[in-house]
């Protein structure tokens, strides 16, 4: 009986090790970026923001892959698609995009703290340590990550 479940069990260690080689090479389980999302999903994205527009509000507005959809009114308002949220509270990391009316980078969820240029685009920081990056796709469109 030993005999015979041997040869299995290595089997099993062989297509277990193919499986997770396929994976690591196809980039399964890897999130996709800010920038990519929106490449993928443009037509979605700008369709949502007329629509948000149109309304005033995100009700109804649903796009997959995007786990949080917020309109923040401000001076300049922000419509924001959480694309990707890692950690727990306290310590959480936000990746996503958002659309800005004005097309001026904004910081997280339009918080009113300043924005610092950077090679890249803009950070900022505000109380603790909460802090995060943003930068320019096209047009009015941005994409950022935030640490809370």
């Amino acid at each position: 009986m030993k005999h015979g479940t041997a040869p299995k069990r290595q089997h099993a260690r062989l297509l277990l090790a193919l499986c997770l080689t396929a994976c690591f090479a196809c980039g399964c389980g890897e999130a996709v970026g800010p920038e990519r999302f929106y490449a993928e999903n443009r037509e979605a994205l700008e369709n949502a923001v007329y629509e948000i527009m149109a309304n005033g509000n995100v009700d109804g507005v649903q796009i997959q892959g995007v786990e949080r959809i917020s309109y923040w009114e401000s001076e300049n308002p922000i419509i924001e698609f959480i694309i990707s949220t890692s950690g727990s509270v306290p310590a959480c990391t936000y990746k996503g995009i958002y659309y800005s009316a004005s097309g001026e980078p904004a910081a997280f969820q339009c918080a009113d703290v300043a924005l610092t240029e950077t090679e890249t685009g803009w950070a900022w920081a505000a109380e603790g340590d909460n802090h995060g990056a943003t930068v320019h796709i096209e047009g009015n469109w941005f994409a950022f990550e935030a640490a809370l």
